[in-house]
């Protein structure tokens, strides 16, 4: 398997073998998202988990508000989907809880993820998530993991690698590699400004934020302000969420 994913020359090769993972060990199918790009309109994929999932997990946007996606962000290791923890709120249930709810409703059972950080021969980061769906029994599930588990974790470091190599051959001397993965952004926020963001993330107001790190609110507004500017954000709210996806903070 490994050497097959060292010698694909096309991403659909890759798509191809990695069907082939999941039909040998019973997944109904796989999606492979660069985690990077969630926050952008065309964030890259590749699966087999179907035309209608796929179809309503885009039309839904709900790749931003993913908990496994968000999960993958900050986990090193694989994870099934029943070990993401969804915070229970007062009122309708929020785009995290519809995200489950949805691949409940298309008869997935579990999935087992698999996220993977690294950088690139020039220090740029990129993030992955894979995704192995299971619609039957779940006793089926574990066991074909007890088996398999780490052997998987194995497969996806070398077909990610492939899929970096294939995006720097298809760039052919562009600012970064296209068609596969796209380097998260280099983002450098001073320790301030990400104290300032990280506290707004925990609902903080400027206020409060001023109280807690002894400066003056007019201090936090100008580090917030300098933070939206790095970011590309429009407002604080947006700075926050592309600062979380990006992995400049860990709320």
């Amino acid at each position: 398997m490994l050497s097959d994913i060292e010698a694909a020359s096309t991403p659909e090769a890759l798509r191809q073998i990695l069907d082939r993972v999941c039909q040998n060990l019973g997944f109904s199918g796989f999606n492979f998202i660069d985690a990077g790009s969630i926050i952008r309109d065309d964030p890259f994929w590749i699966g087999t988990a179907g035309e209608r999932w796929e179809n309503e997990y885009i039309s839904n946007d709900f790749a931003p508000d993913d908990p496994v996606i968000r999960k993958a962000l900050t986990q090193n290791l694989p994870f099934y989907w029943s070990d993401v923890k969804l915070f229970k709120r007062p009122g309708p249930r929020d785009k995290a809880a519809q995200t489950m709810d949805a691949a409940n409703d298309h008869g997935f059972k579990n999935g087992f993820v698999i996220p993977h950080h690294f950088r690139d021969d020039i220090g740029r980061s990129y993030t992955t998530c894979t995704c192995f769906f299971w619609k039957s029994r779940l006793n089926g599930f574990y066991k074909s993991l007890s088996v398999a588990r780490h052997d998987l974790h194995l497969i996806m470091m070398y077909w990610t690698a492939r899929a970096s190599e294939l995006s720097h051959e298809q760039a052919r001397g562009k600012a970064y590699p296209v068609g596969i993965l796209s380097p998260r952004e280099g983002i450098h926020l001073s320790d301030r400004e990400r104290d300032v963001l990280l506290w707004t993330a925990r609902g903080k107001t400027t206020e409060d934020i001023a109280e807690i790190i002894k400066i003056s609110p007019t201090t936090v507004n100008s580090y917030i302000k300098n933070a939206i500017i790095k970011l590309d954000a429009t407002n604080r709210t947006h700075a926050v969420t592309k600062a979380i996806y990006l992995g400049v903070i860990q709320p």
